[in-house]
């Protein structure tokens, strides 16, 4: 397994060739994108990477699925609940995507108090700021418990990982917010959805990969060599 090492510390790769290949996946998705926008051929919706449960958001449940799982492992094989702080984590994640709950409920807020439209944004955006803050906050504390009481593995584990969600958080809120006040030309709206969803599941490949590294390392770690009887597996 590959190891690079990273300004946080060490960055506990999986294979490259996992990343390449979920990095390609995405690609095809943007193209397929950029078809469905740009021509009149695929023209089904479910080509859209900003289309709920389109074919692009279903690869995206799979990954934040798949992340869940892989920490779940790790909590399990190392005996390391923390972990279940990352995989609780993603499964809310997963589930906000797949249920649009911070959207519903941003729209919620704005009938319930009046929101205005202000700088280019609706009533509804500032509903969904709301909520996405709050979801936010809550995810922080419960990482930001399992990290007080981690192993210093963790730690840096989870400073890596609070990196990336930050990165995801600029891709999925910052530049959602600008797509929504640039609506105009057609063809900077397009490119906005591009950085906002492609921008997502780029980061959420890295995650993924990341989290399958650990994975990895926790199940060969299971296998503890014994003098001239090859290996056994931890109790």
């Amino acid at each position: 397994m590959g190891r690079v090492e990273w300004v946080a510390g060490r960055f506990e790769a999986g294979s490259p060739r996992l990343l390449a290949a979920l990095w390609l996946a995405d690609a095809a998705f943007v193209v397929l994108y950029v078809t469905h926008a740009t021509t009149p051929w695929l023209g089904h919706p479910v080509f859209s990477i900003s289309t709920d449960r389109g074919l692009a958001e279903w690869f995206q449940y799979l990954k934040f699925g798949w992340i869940a799982l892989a920490f779940t492992t790790v909590a399990r094989t190392r005996g390391e609940r923390t972990y279940l702080a990352w995989a609780a984590a993603f499964v809310c994640l997963l589930v906000d995507d797949a249920l649009s709950i911070h959207e519903r409920a941003g729209a919620v807020l704005a009938a319930r108090f009046g929101f205005a439209p202000m700088l280019g944004l609706r009533p509804e955006d500032f509903g969904e700021l709301i909520v996405v803050g709050a979801i936010g906050t809550t995810l922080f504390m419960l990482v930001g418990a399992a990290y007080r009481w981690g192993s210093g593995e963790f730690r840096r584990r989870s400073a890596v990982l609070l990196a990336l969600l930050a990165l995801l958080a600029v891709a999925g809120v910052v530049a959602d917010m600008a797509h929504v006040i640039f609506d105009e030309p057609r063809w900077l709206r397009g490119a906005l959805a591009i950085a906002e969803d492609g921008g997502e599941m780029a980061v959420a490949s890295v995650i993924c990969w990341y989290a399958s590294g650990l994975r990895a390392r926790a199940l060969d770690a299971r296998a503890i060599p014994v003098a001239g009887k090859g290996s056994v597996e931890a109790a």
